[in-house]
């Protein structure tokens, strides 16, 4: 992943996924750091709420992850047309507030 980072010129998708992936292996502070730097990317260039979202599974924090994939629902980000299947917010599938997400977006929840 810190590969793709680094092919990728540190483009916000595989940051993203980094900073997910940092917190799956339990590095919590390094997630929140690369979690931090794509958000301050958004000051200069648009950085989708949906990689956010991703980003944020990293650190763990529910709030904040759902709060992203609200503001992408809201913006109407292609990615997710893939909320319901998307493997990386499994851990959020029986979140009220994720199903209500899904649902607005008019897909029927699913694993």
């Amino acid at each position: 992943a810190r590969r793709a980072v680094e092919y990728s010129g540190r483009s916000p998708a595989p940051l993203a996924a980094y900073a997910r992936l940092l917190g799956a292996a339990g590095a919590h502070d390094e997630a929140r750091a690369v979690r931090a730097a794509l958000a301050a990317r958004g000051a200069g260039e648009h950085v989708a709420s949906y990689l956010l979202a991703v980003a944020e599974l990293g650190s763990g924090d529910a709030d904040a992850t759902l709060a992203h994939l609200e503001r992408a629902v809201a913006a109407r980000d292609p990615h997710v047309a893939f909320l319901h299947r998307e493997y990386y917010f499994a851990p959020l599938r029986d979140d009220p507030r994720f199903r209500a997400l899904v649902s607005a977006v008019g897909l029927a929840t699913g694993g």
